[in-house]
């Protein structure tokens, strides 16, 4: 269970007692405090709480309801008693209620409609990360932890996970939110270009300067610089860049007054740059100014448990674009969730696009399903595995073992290695997939309490 906390305001000791008790024997990791004003709002911001728990009064509902608001805290609430008439009740952030004096059971059931909540609504748009998988809990965690700072932050990850994003998000957690976010993609500027685009330039600096130009420093001035695709910039814009880094001073091309840069900035980059720095394509000093901060952001095959959420939230933001509101059959979404997503959350949100235009009825099935990942892809793909048998014939002993041991690795790599989640997917029991591990020596080391398999499989 991700997300285990539960915040409890609840006045009366007595009753805060018995919540605290039964909460914990749910497994639940409740926080109890004795009205609104004693919230831990900097903690309750943070990943991996649950619900909240508190009266339906004015006194206790309305000040929940507004600190949610001004702590931006994503947190479903249950009500406590009887429904007031309030209009706070119409609040979509309420999930359920438990009448006074609770019983076990009511409290089990409006924990799991908070559980749904956060599966089907994600707050205001713009929210992110979504998800609740411990990869994303993870990467929020960095993204608050570096955000005060103005240390150089490094955002690496494969193409289409979001990489911008992390750059706009810690922008909006740090003191330069009210100044301007500034990107450029390296990678769309001409080599020639890069340089104005980035400096500026004044009029005559070069053939068809005719203007003075101000550059993306200067745009960005108090604020945040997002350098994109950073891998792809020459070594001779590095070497400028590295001097700006370092000195916090530049020019505008063909100017010769020195201009102060207050500008903090994020790199963005789904290359090796450690590779790029041993093939001399990428200077080590560059790469050690912009390394101060790494963050990874994790494939969306890692964080497959957010599917449905992720589904949700670029559904909600299709249908506010005036198309079909869409809803997955459950077919539908198994058929998503063993998908191995090459072109991660870009991949999606096109899947997500293409099917609201396609679907009429907003109604989304395996058929609807586009190549690869759909039902006649499918059917296609398992009719060339088990067809045309070759005139010498075949061990089909032999060819079944290999089917089963190349499914098995892939469950593996969509899982992570994690034994548990891949037996989930393969429909077998974990002991199960566990012997298959050690007949086909997918397993070095065979202990009981977690095996490292081959090919970089680590968790078990």
């Amino acid at each position: 269970m991700t997300d285990r906390r539960v915040l409890v305001v609840e006045s009366d000791a007595e009753r805060a007692d018995n919540f605290q008790q039964l909460l914990e024997f749910a497994d639940f990791d409740p926080f109890v405090v004795p009205a609104v004003d004693k919230v831990p709002w900097e903690d309750c911001a943070k990943p991996g709480w649950l619900a909240a728990l508190v009266h339906d009064s004015d006194d206790f509902l309305k000040p929940m309801l507004s600190d949610l608001n001004r702590h931006g805290a994503d947190l479903p609430v249950v009500t406590l008693g009887s429904a007031s008439g309030s209009s706070t009740r119409e609040d979509e952030r309420i999930c359920g209620q438990i009448a006074l004096p609770f019983k076990y059971p009511s409290l089990v059931e409006a924990l799991e409609s908070a559980r749904r909540w956060r599966t089907e609504y994600r707050g205001p748009s713009g929210c992110f990360p979504v998800g609740s998988s411990p990869a994303v809990a993870e990467l929020d965690r960095l993204m608050r932890q570096v955000a005060d700072f103005d240390s150089t932050v490094l955002i690496t990850g494969e193409s289409g996970t979001g990489k911008e994003l992390v750059a706009r998000r810690i922008h909006e957690l740090s003191g330069r939110s009210d100044r301007p976010f500034i990107p450029l993609n390296c990678c769309a500027i001409p080599r020639e270009l890069l340089e104005s685009e980035l400096f500026g330039h004044e009029k005559g600096a070069f053939t068809g300067a005719l203007s003075r130009r101000i550059g993306r420093f200067e745009l960005a001035e108090g604020g945040t610089l997002f350098l994109d695709e950073i891998g792809d910039m020459s070594v001779d814009m590095q070497v400028k860049l590295l001097r700006v880094l370092q000195e916090r001073t530049f020019e505008r091309l063909g100017g010769v007054d020195t201009r102060n840069a207050d500008v903090r900035i994020l790199a963005a980059t789904n290359r090796e740059l450690e590779t790029q720095v041993a093939n001399g394509e990428f200077r080590e000093d560059l790469f050690f100014r912009l390394n101060v901060f790494p963050i990874q952001v994790p494939p969306l095959r890692e964080r497959l448990e957010d599917l449905p959420a992720l589904i949700n939230d670029l559904a909600k933001n299709s249908a506010s674009a005036g198309r079909s509101k869409l809803t997955f059959s459950k077919a539908a979404l198994g058929r998503l969730s063993s998908y191995h997503w090459p072109g991660n959350v870009r991949e999606l949100a096109n899947l997500i696009e293409r099917s609201s235009i396609l679907c009429a009825d907003g109604r989304v099935d395996l058929e609807s399903l586009p190549a690869p990942m759909g039902d006649r892809q499918h059917a296609r793909n398992q009719q060339r595995t088990f067809s045309d048998i070759p005139s010498e014939g075949l061990d089909l002993r032999a060819y079944l073992g290999n089917i089963e041991k190349d499914l098995i690795r892939s469950a593996l790599d969509q899982t992570g290695g994690t034994v548990a989640h891949a037996a989930r997917l393969l429909n077998l029991r974990r002991t199960t997939l566990v012997e298959k591990l050690r007949k086909h020596d997918l397993v070095s080391c065979g202990r009981a309490d977690g095996m490292t398999a081959d090919a970089g499989l680590s968790k078990i």
